[in-house]
């Protein structure tokens, strides 16, 4: 309910935004993670549905708020000195843009280049975000919503996914969150999402 009250205000409050820039920069952001393409499918409908549904972050971690942070300054603030030229004109709309309630899909592209930065990169020695991206989706069981298998239900399944995500109603083990743990020692529920993605790559991705 929380969720779709926030989905409503957000729409509503799009509307008297610039809509072309929002469709640019849902372009830019899946052209950043190739998220429109994975495995020779597309997930455009699950992308733009996603760009609908405003991050919301719980009152009891308080801490969450600062993946909202993370999302200006590693996507929004990107974005806008990609396009100097026109956020120069300065406009309403323009200066708007800054101010859009962050979105569930900016929340996980920006959990993925997190990934990327602060632990793989030293490993890798290459920008693998995209790679992250997609496995935070299929933790999320949000794979088998291409667009070949789109269906009326999937609006319902995922938007009920991204409450129970938000309202932390997941596992202990973080099962139906974004960081899904095989062996957890504390309640998923009850760390904030920087800690659960930590242990979530310590046990995924560093102890192999």
């Amino acid at each position: 309910m929380r969720l779709m009250k926030a989905m409503t205000t957000m729409m509503t409050g799009s509307k008297r935004q610039n809509i072309q820039i929002q469709e640019l920069y849902l372009r830019w952001l899946e052209s950043f993670v190739v998220a429109s393409d994975y495995k020779g499918k597309s997930y455009e409908k699950l992308c733009n549905l996603l760009m609908k549904l405003p991050f919301i972050s719980s009152p009891e971690i308080p801490l969450d708020e600062n993946r909202k942070y993370d999302v200006q300054s590693l996507l929004r603030e990107t974005y806008i000195q990609s396009q100097s030229e026109w956020y120069r004109l300065e406009t309403d709309e323009v200066l708007e843009f800054p101010k859009m309630p962050v979105t569930f899909l900016e929340l996980i592209i920006s959990l993925a280049m997190r990934i990327d930065m602060d632990f793989m990169r030293e490993i890798n020695d290459v920008d693998n975000s995209r790679v992250y991206f997609w496995v935070i989706i299929n933790n999320l069981g949000f794979l088998k919503y291409d667009d070949d298998s789109w269906t009326e239900d999937s609006i319902i399944e995922i938007v009920n996914r991204v409450n129970i995500v938000q309202e932390r109603k997941y596992d202990f083990n973080g099962n139906g969150g974004l960081f899904p743990l095989k062996r957890a020692e504390v309640d998923q529920r009850t760390v904030q999402i920087w800690n659960q993605l930590c242990t979530f790559v310590d046990e995924k991705f560093m102890k192999l």
